[in-house]
């Protein structure tokens, strides 16, 4: 890497706030029909191959629900929290879920 590179961050960054929160946020604003995909799975079969989309506002409600869920079992912020899972939507809301709680 070059040597003057610096991360410019934010005292207060959390990258769950940039990655998610705040194009939820945008989202729910919206009146429109179509919702900005986040994430989007993709799953082989006999049959071919079928897409499973996934909005900011979905992958929000999810991450915001898990985080409750942690937090009454008393995972607070600094705590370590190990993520062992495959690439699914699933593991996108234990991230956000995680990262947000600080």
């Amino acid at each position: 890497m070059h040597s003057g590179f610096r991360w410019q961050l934010d005292a207060y960054f959390n990258i769950a706030e940039v990655c998610c929160s705040r194009w939820a946020r945008a989202e729910k604003g919206k009146q429109r029909a179509t919702k900005k995909v986040a994430i989007k799975t993709h799953v082989v079969g006999a049959k071919g191959t079928k897409g499973t989309f996934h909005t900011y506002v979905e992958l929000q409600r999810a991450a915001d629900a898990l985080s409750h869920v942690l937090a009454g079992l008393g995972v607070q912020r600094g705590d370590r929290v190990a993520i062992v899972m495959p690439q699914r939507f699933e593991t996108a809301v234990a991230y956000m879920a995680v990262f947000q709680m600080g």
